[in-house]
Formats: C-alpha cells, structure tokens, sequence
C-alpha cells in the first residue's frame, strides 16, 4: 500500500494524507495483510549496488557519490530525467530508493540527508522524508531535522504518529510499496512539487502530492501545496506523463 490522498477529505490540509497514513491506513493494511493470510503486495524492488555503510544499522547505507553525474538547468529532461542509477534497499522494512549522484549522501541515524539540489534530489527526498515520517520508529527526529512545517502542522504530525502502532517489520516489509514513478509538478530553486505514483489495486496507480523546500542546504518537507500548479490526480491505470523509478543502467 502506497501513501495517497485518497483516504482523506478532500478539505483537510495537504499535509495530512501523511498523518493519517501513519496513524489510520498502515494499521488497516497490517491487519488486513494478517486476516489474508501474508499475501505480499507488488513492490518495486532492486538489489542495491556498493555502498558505503552508515554508523547506524538498519537505517540504510549511503552509495558512493558522483556529483559531476547530477542533471544541469541547460539538459532537456531536467526536469523528465530519473535520479541516476536508482537502486533499492529496505530500511525498517520499507523500500528506499538511493542514487550514486542524487542522493541521500549521508545518513545519521534515523536521518537521511544529502540531496542533490535539482529535481532528482527533490524526488528522492520526498520520497525518504515521507517514508521516513511515515513509518520510522524515530519520526520524531525526523519532523525535527527534515519538515519545514507550521507548529500546528508539526503537532499534529506528531500526535497522528503517536496515536500509531509500531508494526511489525516482516509485516511491513510486505505492505509498504515503493513509488514506481515520479512527476515534477512544479520546480524552482526553492521548492518543489512532486507526484509519487504507488501501485493500487487492480491495474490502478494512485498519485501521492509531496511538497518540498530547500532549506539550510537541502531538500525538507513541506505542508505547502498549490492545488493550482499542481492538482489532485485521480486514480489511473496510465502513468502517462511519469519518469519510472524503477532501476536504471
């Protein structure tokens, strides 16, 4: 199960399809698994190449970095392109995607940090910050170092974590699913909107609207989303318009 929008008013702050992923749709889909009998859902999933491991175990492990790799404005897929070389590892039971040129280049324990500022970057850390927000028993840091957020959105971020359940990792490991796809909504130095598309059921894909900001040097979560320059997107078997995330050459 992907994180979306769909299970929340249409009313309620951007933000808080996370919220209530973490606090409402991860325990559904636990419980769900459960009473099915541990059916896995489709992840897109791919062996990860050498990495440089991190100080802090079973929080991931940074590749060795090529910044001459990272896309320039003047490239016509700038915006199109997907973060170089994209590899898979699971963290805490979920699927992360890592780049050797885009990042994350360093890990401090429940942080991972380091993208690159293009819209490569931007996409890997959506999609780390969110999962990481999401599922990380460490959240709180997490909304500390990595949300730029108003204080009632980071209240209530973290009163909808606490009001969770820590999930098994062997039964996260098999409803957490990785973003097959990516879109760039809009795009400045500043900030970024990016569209994840998640498997669903089906033959369906369902589009997750994460907004980020660079800040003191790298890309942070935001509870800001213009619905003009980036509207909702409704369920759909098509990725049309989408760069696939899955593994590069």
């Amino acid at each position: 199960m992907g994180l979306t929008t769909k299970e929340f008013a249409q009313r309620r702050p951007r933000w808080q399809w996370l919220a209530g992923a973490a606090a409402v749709v991860v325990l559904a889909a636990a419980v769900g698994l459960m009473m099915r009998g541990g059916e896995p859902s489709d992840i897109a999933e791919a062996p990860s190449r050498s990495a440089t491991p991190s100080s802090s175990a079973g929080k991931g492990s940074v590749l060795v970095q090529t910044p001459t790799l990272q896309r320039s404005p003047t490239d016509p897929e700038w915006l199109t392109a997907p973060p170089h070389r994209v590899s898979w590892q699971r963290v805490d039971g979920v699927p992360f995607p890592f780049s050797d040129s885009d990042g994350p280049a360093r890990i401090t324990g429940p942080i991972a940090s380091g993208y690159s500022h293009t819209p490569q970057g931007a996409v890997l850390a959506a999609a780390h910050i969110t999962f990481r927000l999401t599922w990380s028993p460490d959240y709180a840091a997490v909304i500390d170092a990595q949300a730029k957020v108003s204080a009632t959105t980071r209240r209530q971020l973290l009163v909808a974590r606490d009001h969770g359940a820590t999930i098994d990792p062997a039964v996260l490991a098999q409803v957490a699913s990785a973003p097959v796809a990516f879109k760039i909504a809009d795009y400045t130095e500043s900030k970024a909107s990016v569209y994840l598309a998640f498997p669903s059921r089906g033959e369906n894909f369902r589009f997750a609207a994460v907004p980020v900001v660079w800040d003191e040097g790298d890309w942070k979560f935001s509870d800001e989303w213009d619905p003009d320059s980036a509207p909702d997107l409704p369920d759909s078997p098509s990725l049309s318009g989408f760069t696939s995330l899955r593994e590069q050459p």
